[in-house]
């Protein structure tokens, strides 16, 4: 397979599989090999007794019982059977986001039809005319001057002649 004969969106597609690929084939080794999780050194896992909830809950209200069953939920992710699964989800999420943020943006026809092709976006001396506001002051003096005419024929303010 050469790369300079792959369009881009080809390319895309080769390392969105090649991610899918690698990360499922990681996940079903783990999967395999997987071993049962160690048992708790104390015997016992104190999150199961209703003293230790208790206490929890004692020193540190409902939220701490949430917090310390949380934390107990994320570090099972981590271990066996399911650090398989958690990296089939995590492969999924990166090859979501490679696709998405690799996939090049198609070209904007009005772009390059209103300015001649100008990739910057900037209004070409044609257009400028039209996108620039007008001021139109309320003084008559000011808006001859600004229309354009001779400074001899302005009206003079003041009293000046």
């Amino acid at each position: 397979m050469k790369w300079g004969r792959l369009t881009p969106q080809a390319r895309v597609r080769v390392g969105t599989v090649a991610i899918l690929v690698i990360g499922f084939a990681t996940a079903v080794v783990i999967y395999l090999i997987a071993q049962p999780p160690p048992g708790n050194p104390l015997g016992y896992d104190p999150l199961d007794t209703k003293k230790y909830l208790h206490d929890l809950e004692v020193y540190g209200g409902k939220a701490n019982v949430l917090a310390a069953e949380l934390r107990e939920w994320f570090d099972s992710l981590w271990h066996g059977e399911r650090l398989a699964f958690t990296v089939a989800v995590i492969t999924v999420i990166a090859a979501w986001a490679f696709k998405f943020f690799a996939t090049p943006l198609p070209s904007d026809p009005e772009a390059s039809g209103a300015n001649g092709g100008n990739p910057t976006g900037a209004a070409d001396s044609e257009g400028t005319r039209r996108n620039v506001a007008r001021f139109e002051p309320k003084d008559p003096a000011r808006r001859t001057r600004l229309r354009g005419l001779p400074p001899s024929s302005e009206p003079q303010r003041g009293g000046r002649k």
